[in-house]
């Protein structure tokens, strides 16, 4: 029996890493600068409607400026989604215990700007909570404007920053994506794992009542080009 639970972590772990390795090497990467123009386009359209407040998306980027396509199509393509605000978050877990610091890197100014966390392995990932804390800071030095509505309820000196939307991407196999079929495998065995695991939303403290969950392909840019023939 110690040797079939054994041989079972094996084999999870080789497909973990396995189906990380593929989507690293399929995952297309954007700059998030080169979408500014786009950004300040949705937000004057008055045909779209105002999707929320605060929009956030977690990132998964390891170079600065970079950001995964599907988050852009996510935003533009898929249902435009117009907010006043743009969060992009990237969390990065430190070596040290109890590290918790950030940055910010403004890409539109006063409405998109990308939070790099830097957590310790021992703390909390209240995201929730710290994307709150850095909106204050930004507020207290000027970096953001806000215009606060005359029946908004500040708490504890806290400004009222309106309300949160965090969208959470979560990754589905398609059928025709022109992956070989032992990676087929692998990512549709990781996908299932995953389902068996905590949400990201659990992991990352996120309230369920402020969370819209997306289905995006897990690779993008693979798909047959099969054309058809039109025929009199």
């Amino acid at each position: 029996m110690t040797i079939l639970i054994s041989s079972m972590l094996v084999f999870l772990m080789y497909i973990w890493m396995q189906g990380t390795k593929i989507k690293q090497r399929y995952t297309q990467w954007v700059k998030l600068s080169d979408y500014k123009e786009q950004l300040r386009a949705l937000k004057e359209d008055s045909t779209v409607p105002l999707f929320c407040t605060n929009l956030v998306y977690l990132s998964d980027a390891k170079i600065d400026g970079d950001i995964e396509s599907k988050i852009i199509y996510s935003i533009f393509n898929k249902q435009p989604k117009k907010a006043k605000y743009y969060w992009f978050v990237n969390i990065k877990v430190t070596d040290e215990p109890y590290t918790k610091e950030y940055s910010v890197e403004t890409i539109v100014p006063n409405e998109a700007y990308v939070i790099n966390f830097r957590l310790g392995f021992r703390v909390d990932q209240k995201i929730n909570e710290f994307l709150s804390q850095i909106i204050q800071d930004l507020i207290q030095n000027k970096e953001i404007e806000i215009s606060p509505k005359k029946y908004w309820m500040n708490y504890e000196n806290r400004v009222t920053v309106g309300d949160f939307k965090f969208v959470m991407l979560e990754e589905t196999l398609p059928n025709n994506t022109n992956l070989s079929k032992w990676d087929n495998f692998i990512i549709s065995v990781k996908l299932l794992i995953k389902h068996f695991t905590i949400s990201q939303a659990k992991w990352y403290g996120i309230d369920t009542s402020v969370i819209s969950v997306e289905k995006v392909p897990v690779i993008i840019g693979t798909y047959s080009n099969e054309k058809l023939k039109r025929i009199s």
